[in-house]
């Protein structure tokens, strides 16, 4: 998965964790890491996978 906006990148280790530089956390603790924030958010819409975004996936794949 690719940080939209910079060059940050992360790999889905399971159904809920991804690595990032060798550390497994969830995809909401990495984001608020990398925006320096510690405010809930959805992190789906700044991610991407192979260029498209995962809210955009969610979507299409459940028909929001």
């Amino acid at each position: 998965l690719k940080f939209i906006g910079t060059d940050d990148f992360c790999t889905v280790s399971s159904g809920r964790k991804v690595l990032y530089n060798g550390e497994e956390m969830s995809l909401t603790a990495l984001t608020q890491m990398l925006l320096e924030t510690s405010q809930p958010l959805q992190p789906s819409p700044k991610w991407t996978y192979e260029g498209k975004r995962l809210s955009d996936i969610y979507e299409e794949t459940y028909e929001v």
